[in-house]
């Protein structure tokens, strides 16, 4: 069966065969070999899917309905402390490291954050603070921090509307 996974230090979706019935155990093995570090510190690995807030259980079989078109997400970071600014306003909240990039940024941009219009919300995007990288909605907000720095500045900009 394959495994979508993607996480701390696997930046990209990678795409892996496992075995029918596979173990969180084994998809963390799985995830070391592409990358995830190891933990020094005995701090547990986060394993979860993508968009959801709860962690699955170690010691968990995953089947193969569990995991149809799914990603799943493995990190050292339990959770990742989202700030969001916009016109030196800022919002804050934590998220599970499967959270998208989409999800962060209908929250930075809806009720709970700045309540942009729907006009405005399409005209923007969430770029990393202090630079220029502006993510893919799909990318999860774990794959852009590295334990034991759990935390994730982004600023609303503008889209760059190509002119021709």
């Amino acid at each position: 069966m394959r495994l979508f996974v993607q996480g701390e230090g696997i930046n990209e979706i990678e795409v892996v065969e496992v075995e029918a019935d596979v173990t969180v155990e084994e998809v963390i093995q799985k995830a070391h070999s592409l990358g995830l570090p190891f933990s020094e510190t005995g701090q547990e690995i986060w394993v979860g899917f993508e968009d959801e807030v709860a962690a699955l259980e170690h010691g968990t079989q995953l089947s193969n309905g569990d995991l149809d078109d799914r990603r799943i997400h493995c990190h050292r970071c339990h959770e990742v402390k989202v700030s969001v600014w916009y016109n030196n306003l800022k919002t804050e909240e934590g998220f599970s490291p499967a959270t998208t990039v989409k999800r962060v940024f209908e929250w930075a941009t809806g009720p709970d954050g700045f309540n942009f219009s729907p006009e405005d919300a399409a005209e923007s995007i969430l770029q990393v603070m202090g630079g220029s990288e502006q993510p893919a909605s799909n990318v999860h907000i774990g794959s852009l921090v590295e334990f034991p720095n759990c935390e994730l500045q982004f600023e609303i900009v503008h889209r760059d509307r190509p002119q021709g």
